[in-house]
């Protein structure tokens, strides 16, 4: 099964093969058998939809935020993007969830 957890109580985790081949082994980051299923069958059909018929996942302002400031926290202009990331962030949120692709086509 694709579906387990580490100990009695521990946190369920997810293991497959993507369309590309790809292992996947990711932590579903809940106890929750159900939603840990819901979890798991999201993943497999959002990595099915992008290799299979090209979609590109909706990637959320926030998301994106925290993974480009994850990415440069080693950086001396670490503080420099936190300035400029809560000066843009007024103008990004009103308009809700956007595709990556729109996102870098408007700021650029």
């Amino acid at each position: 099964m694709s579906l387990f957890r580490r100990g009695k109580q521990g946190t369920w985790y997810v293991r497959f093969t993507a369309p590309n081949g790809r292992r996947i082994y990711e932590s579903t980051r809940t106890v929750d058998k159900v939603a840990a299923q819901e979890y798991h069958d999201t993943r497999k059909t959002e990595l099915w939809r992008t290799q299979k018929l090209g979609d590109t996942p909706v990637t959320l302002w926030e998301d994106a935020v925290v993974r480009w400031l994850h990415q440069g926290k080693h950086l001396s202009s670490y503080y420099d993007r936190v300035h400029m990331l809560k000066w843009l962030d007024p103008y990004e949120r009103p308009n809700g969830p956007h595709h990556g692709s729109e996102a870098s086509r408007r700021c650029c």
